[in-house]
């Protein structure tokens, strides 16, 4: 048998990012992780209960609809913009007041 050569995988940007989705209203629905690339326009993600913070389900999400998220380094930078941050302000303000930061 032959040893074919494998492909070489190219660095995506949103794997291993962290991330609050935002819904059309400009709240806040999830919270969790991107974990995988399934598809040229679909990402694994997995989410994060938001009480406890623990892993709870994955989900296979449109890149589409990824657009109006947040997205972090890390889970430290997550926590501080939910508690702080922009993520903080989406919780109590209007849309129109989230954009204009």
């Amino acid at each position: 048998m032959k040893k074919g050569k494998q492909k070489k995988q190219k660095s995506d940007c949103l794997v291993g990012r962290f991330f609050h989705s935002v819904d059309g209203s400009g709240k806040l629905t999830w919270q969790g992780e991107v974990i995988g690339r399934v598809s040229d326009d679909r990402y694994l993600v997995q989410l994060f209960d938001a009480v406890m913070g623990e892993p709870s389900v994955q989900r296979i999400v449109a890149i589409s609809e990824m657009s109006p998220w947040l997205f972090y380094s890390d889970a430290d930078e997550m926590r501080h913009s939910y508690e702080h941050g922009t993520a903080s302000r989406m919780k109590t303000e209007t849309t129109q007041e989230i954009r204009d930061y």
